[in-house]
């Protein structure tokens, strides 16, 4: 294993390289030497007290962020293997509140923004055919990549015999407004999230999520997010991670021999929000939940 670790983390170092121009040069520069510094736990260490802190968040990128479909393959791939370990239950939080709506407010429409390979709704679709309150709700995933879309079908191929699944490019309202064919029915497509508003009318989604996405936005998009969803949800869930450093520590051990995935990881909690920005961000009428494994909620009904 950390032969082939090591081998990785070369490759990757050395396509880092080929990828470097003036619009990406400081992303660049400081994913190698994040992986110049997980070649060993020392230098790790060393890179966590002394560069880590200083880093953009602004701009800096994950190495899925860059164009090579083989790293984003690499990050979805195992974010699938560990959000579906019990321990440190990924994503269980949000599950079991849109399990919990679903069941208690029968919503029509659930929209997951940047749902990635659906590993969400996934375990979402188990639950409510296990114990058989699958009803008549349709799951909207809106991902612009090509690689999520393909493995998510691949993801919910399990449950081909009991739910309908579409892709679609974009989708239409008239589509969505569509009678399901069976109890639950699964679109996967690609409109731009910024463009939603125009597209669907106020509180046109009964539930809109999305799960360790929002940190990937630049602020003047994150602000244009929230006007979005305000408009266009009814029940609305941000789930995502709060930066912390001491969890830097049991997450970097998690995903040490996956180089790719620890970048997310550990990039990804470099650019969350801290608890104090999020107790900044609440306004009347939301609800903030904050988890042990170092995960937050935002809840937001509108009267």
């Amino acid at each position: 294993m950390e032969i082939k670790r090591a081998q990785k983390i070369e490759e990757i170092i050395a396509e880092l390289k080929k990828l470097k121009t003036d619009l990406n040069g400081y992303a660049v520069e400081k994913n190698i030497e994040f992986f110049e510094a997980i070649k060993s736990p020392m230098r790790y260490i060393g890179w966590l007290l002394f560069s880590a802190n200083k880093i953009d968040k602004e701009q800096i990128l994950e190495l899925s962020d860059f164009p090579k479909e083989e790293w984003e393959e690499d990050l979805h791939k195992n974010l699938i293997k560990m959000e579906r370990k019990k321990i440190p239950g990924m994503i269980e939080p949000l599950k079991k509140k849109l399990v919990q709506i679903i069941n208690d407010k029968n919503p029509r429409l659930v929209v997951n923004l940047g749902a990635g390979a659906m590993e969400l709704e996934r375990q979402i679709i188990e639950v409510l055919l296990k114990k058989g309150s699958a009803k008549n709700v349709t799951f909207v995933a809106i991902d612009k990549s090509i690689i999520a879309k393909r493995l998510a079908v691949e993801n919910l191929a399990q449950f081909k015999e009991d739910i309908e699944l579409e892709e679609v490019g974009r989708v239409t309202k008239d589509r969505l407004l569509e009678n399901n064919k069976k109890n639950i029915r699964v679109i996967l497509c690609s409109n731009d999230i910024f463009e939603l508003d125009k597209e669907f009318g106020e509180g046109f989604f009964d539930v809109v999520c999305f799960a360790k996405f929002k940190h990937h936005l630049q602020d003047v998009q994150k602000k244009r997010l929230d006007t979005i969803i305000a408009i266009i949800g009814k029940y609305i869930v941000e789930f995502d991670d709060y930066r912390s450093w001491w969890l830097l520590i049991p997450q970097s051990i998690a995903t040490w021999g996956y180089p790719v995935l620890m970048n997310g990881a550990v990039f990804s909690r470099l650019r969350d929000y801290t608890k104090k920005e999020l107790r900044g961000r609440s306004v009347a009428g939301n609800r903030l939940s904050f988890f042990k494994n170092g995960s937050y909620m935002i809840e937001s009904i509108k009267p």
